[in-house]
């Protein structure tokens, strides 16, 4: 009969146990990492992640590439407050993007927006969305890099952007073109912002077939790892 596994954190039996490093003060000179049960081990890890030395992730990309969708996922996963940049836009300015744009034009948007991303820059523990076009913008990459965060550019396919922004037609700049013309537009705009988006720490790519719960729990996995790696750095 095999012996019974047992969680040397908890002592209690476990169907399986994972020896991680994730205890804290671990050291290989002084003693082995312990077997963890599951429940033991997301504990540790999450303990990890609280005291680490990153508190914020900066989701980039371009539109409809899933960042406020997935971004309240990996903030659930983390147990972190979740913040989308246009959302705080629209709050201060009291008017919808596209409205913005309309009434006050594309400069006031940038310069709301980087209000936006330095206010979301200054919190604690928090998942931050920011919008398509911030990363263009090199005051908000020195707001992003000074708060020593984790940035996740999320990318997607030209023809899975266009499916997505064709369902809710609310892009100011896509607004009154043709399908043809959005894609047009899309493919320029990628390739004028890739520059930026390559600045990420790392890039994860969304499509149909891959289901935003996934995109979130890989995320998560990295975003720990980062952190994981910039602790035993430090």
């Amino acid at each position: 009969m095999a012996r019974p596994l047992i969680c040397q954190t908890c002592g209690q039996q476990a169907a399986h146990l994972r020896r991680d490093v994730v205890d804290k003060g671990y050291n290989v000179l002084t003693k082995p990492p312990l077997w963890n049960c599951d429940r033991c081990y997301a504990k540790k890890r999450q303990q990890r992640l609280h005291h680490g030395h990153c508190d914020v992730v900066f989701l980039c990309g371009f539109m409809a590439t899933g960042k406020s969708k997935i971004g309240y996922l990996l903030a659930a996963r983390l147990g972190w407050e979740m913040v989308d940049t246009d959302q705080l836009i629209e709050r201060r300015a009291k008017r919808t993007i596209a409205q913005i744009f309309a009434v006050q034009g594309e400069a006031e948007f940038r310069r709301l927006a980087r209000q936006a991303v330095a206010e979301a820059a200054g919190r604690d523990k928090v998942v931050v969305a920011l919008g398509g076009g911030a990363v263009t913008q090199e005051e908000n990459w020195q707001t992003i890099r000074a708060s020593g965060g984790v940035v996740i550019c999320l990318a997607a396919a030209v023809d899975t952007i266009l499916t997505r922004v064709e369902r809710k037609d609310d892009r100011p700049l896509l607004a009154g073109l043709n399908t043809a013309e959005k894609r047009a537009k899309i493919e320029r705009m990628l390739a004028e912002r890739a520059p930026f988006y390559e600045r990420a720490d790392l890039t994860l790519t969304t499509s149909e077939s891959i289901s935003p719960d996934a995109t979130a729990q890989e995320a998560t996995e990295c975003v720990l790892a980062l952190i994981e790696e910039r602790d035993a750095v430090s």
